[in-house]
């Protein structure tokens, strides 16, 4: 029976080129999905002030012309 071996990210070799690349890749996957949903966090944020501003705006122009 021939011997079989893992490559080193299967291995678990926390030296080889391989695993540090993986874990390299994995951050960087991390960082771009965090960065996007932040983005959307702040979009979100963002389009909800402008809500209330404008619903505000809006409030103090039909008190306005209530009052004429």
């Amino acid at each position: 029976m021939d011997n079989l071996s893992a490559c080193a990210t299967c291995f678990g070799a926390p030296d080889a080129p391989m695993t540090k690349g993986m874990n390299m890749a994995i951050l960087t996957l991390l960082g771009v999905t965090g960065s996007v949903m932040g983005m959307a966090g702040t979009m979100f944020i963002v389009l909800r002030r402008r809500a209330r501003m404008l619903r505000e705006k809006l409030n103090d122009n039909s008190i306005k012309e209530s009052e004429d």
